[in-house]
């Protein structure tokens, strides 16, 4: 979680980059973790990759966050 929250701060704070490489690294230890594909379909959709952003977003919903994924994925 820290890393994850660490992400979202940088991510706020316009440093992608940085955030980006957080959440990639959740994903090497967790490659299920919903919050990190929800982070960076995020991240893929503000960059313009739609194609990337739905496979994260994809992931993130069926993922493992209360059992269902991250429900903000599906919006």
């Amino acid at each position: 979680h820290a890393r994850l929250n660490l992400g979202a701060l940088y991510d706020t704070q316009g440093k992608r980059e940085a955030a980006k490489q957080q959440f990639e690294w959740v994903l090497k230890l967790d490659p299920a973790n919903s919050w990190a594909n929800f982070y960076l379909g995020g991240q893929a959709y503000r960059s313009g990759q739609y194609e990337q952003a739905v496979n994260f977003l994809q992931a993130a919903s069926a993922g493992k966050a209360g059992m269902g994924g991250v429900s903000a994925a599906y919006y």
